[in-house]
Formats: C-alpha cells, sequence, structure tokens
C-alpha cells in the first residue's frame, strides 16, 4: 500500500509541476524578429566561409553570397563585400533575382 501511495504522491506531484512549466513557455513564447536579451555588436573578419549560397549578376561583375544569415554583395574582382542585411532575421537560400526584390 505504501508503495502506491508513493507512487500517487510521485505522479501527482509530476503533473503539478508540468502544469507550471507549461504555464511559463506559454508566457515566454520566442520570436525570431524579436529576440531577448542583450547584444554586442561584435566585428569580425572573414576569408572563407562554409554553406554559403551565391549568385553572380546578369552583367557577371557582382557577386552576392550569404554569410552568417546574411547578405553580401562583392565584386567579382574581390575586395571589400558590401552588406545588404542587417536585422535579426536570417537570409539564406537566395538567388539574385530574390535578393533584387529584398
Amino acid at each position: 500500500m505504501k508503495k502506491m501511495l508513493h507512487t500517487v504522491l510521485a505522479l501527482s506531484v509530476s503533473l503539478a509541476i508540468g502544469q507550471v512549466n507549461a504555464a511559463e513557455k506559454d508566457e515566454q513564447k520566442w520570436q525570431v524578429d524579436s529576440p531577448k536579451g542583450q547584444f554586442v555588436d561584435a566585428a569580425i573578419s572573414v576569408e572563407q566561409g562554409t554553406w554559403m549560397n551565391i549568385d553572380i549578376s546578369p552583367d557577371g561583375k557582382t557577386v552576392v553570397f550569404d554569410l552568417l544569415g546574411d547578405i553580401y554583395t562583392m565584386s567579382m574582382s574581390g575586395g571589400t563585400a558590401t552588406k545588404l542585411t542587417s536585422d535579426t532575421v536570417s537570409y539564406t537560400h537566395l538567388t539574385l533575382p530574390t535578393i533584387c526584390s529584398v
């Protein structure tokens, strides 16, 4: 009988804790376009990347690529890339026609 009482008591406590956690999760729904917390801008220097998507402009002079969720353009001859996006939304798997509409 004691074993059954302990089992029922443990189940009751587990259910009560589960309800509290479920209520907290509903209040703290995460939104990609409004993240919580403090942020610090970090300057980085990158010479290569992986899992990047690229496209070349029709005139062959500009390359467009995504890196770390942002879109950049750069001359085909090299040089410094120009950042086109800088918000919290991650832009990946885009092609040049789509980027031109951004």
